[in-house]
């Protein structure tokens, strides 16, 4: 790492092409120099040229561990590069694609469905749903998604929730 040799290195500065070192560290897949990074103080949201994130970067390359630790220390799942591509939706395809654990929670005891709730994706809700995301997971505050859905007035989101909860209760009162 370059702070090694300078020791007044700005741990978020751009290069010449205009990335950050930690833009550069998660486009390739290096979970150890994004690691070192941002425990020394590298913002996680730092941007690059084109308003490219880490958490771009490393979602679509496919280094989703790289992913799951930048969510889990802050990164903005709803950042947009200037072109308006938000990570989340691109993120949560390629999750489903390399069939990854659409129930990990992050230190909040968020889910993925969670986050698309509470922001208002629907179609990231549908998607997550269709292909397996607990309906029931709880965050660590109580909350399933509905609850986040309705208590940040996404009503679109919430009443696809509720519809789902209701045909599932129903599946189960069948079984019974």
């Amino acid at each position: 790492m370059t702070e090694i040799l300078e020791p007044d290195y700005d741990i978020n500065a751009r290069n010449l092409c205009g990335f950050t070192e930690l833009n550069g560290y998660a486009f390739s897949g290096d979970l150890t120099g994004v690691e070192k990074l941002i425990a020394k103080g590298a913002d996680v949201n730092s941007t690059s040229v084109g308003d490219y994130t880490a958490l771009h970067s490393s979602s679509w390359n496919g280094h989703f561990e790289i992913v799951k630790f930048l969510i889990e220390h802050g990164a903005d799942i709803n950042a947009q590069t200037s072109k308006r591509i938000h990570s989340f939706e691109r993120m949560v395809v390629d999750l489903i694609r390399l069939q990854a654990d659409l129930n990990h929670k992050n230190i909040n005891g968020y889910t993925p469905l969670h986050a698309a709730a509470r922001n208002g994706h629907l179609f990231v809700v549908q998607l997550l749903i269709e292909n397996g995301a607990d309906l029931g997971a709880i965050d660590n505050f109580g909350n399933n998604a509905l609850v986040i859905a309705l208590k940040n007035s996404e009503l679109k989101v919430a009443d696809y929730l509720a519809k789902k909860i209701e045909q599932y209760n129903m599946l189960m009162i069948k079984k019974e």
